[in-house]
């Protein structure tokens, strides 16, 4: 359907100097991600680490296309920052996301690694259902395996009570 380019490059803190560091080139286009159209489902709009997080990017893009899904895809040491987004999408414009999230971006000691959220329903009020990505005993062996976690998103609204659902599945690669 048409290409998303990352806008934001990834800095950091100098630590020697004041201001922040460069730690990531991006040419004007920066990288490039397809736009993703699939019938009866909706659009998927990519969004890359730093252009989720600095927000105005992605909600702008959000905003003029409304997808169905945001998918983003980081290498962040953080989460909590991508669940705010999660539930604003959902809250103003019904949107479901996940963020993927470099398994190595986290702590060994850290069993989070990602999550995703659906839009639910209560009554006419909607919002957001988050999941945790979580590790599953796979600390020891991370290094020597990989794995591949998939999110199955449930939009069923079967049950009234917890209409909407996602279910955490990890695979070994």
């Amino acid at each position: 359907m048409g290409e998303y380019y990352k806008y934001t490059p990834y800095t950091k803190p100098d630590k020697e100097k004041h201001g922040l560091e460069l730690c990531e080139l991006l040419n004007t286009p920066g990288k490039c991600c397809d736009l993703i159209a699939i019938e009866e489902i909706g659009l998927f709009l990519p969004a890359i680490c730093r252009d989720m997080i600095d927000g105005d990017y992605t909600a702008e893009l959000a905003k003029f296309l409304l997808p169905a899904f945001i998918i983003i895809s980081a290498w962040s040491p953080s989460l909590e920052q991508f669940k705010e987004w999660h539930r604003s999408f959902a809250n103003e414009y019904f949107i479901s996301s996940v963020l993927a999230n470099a398994c190595t971006a986290r702590s060994k000691r850290t069993i989070k690694i990602g999550n995703g959220g659906i839009v639910s329903k209560k009554g006419t009020i909607s919002g957001i259902c988050l999941k945790d990505i979580k590790r599953e005993k796979c600390m020891k062996t991370c290094d020597a395996e990989g794995c591949l976690y998939i999110l199955e998103y449930d939009f069923s609204y079967i049950d009234k009570i917890k209409n909407t659902d996602i279910e955490v599945t990890r695979y070994k690669i």
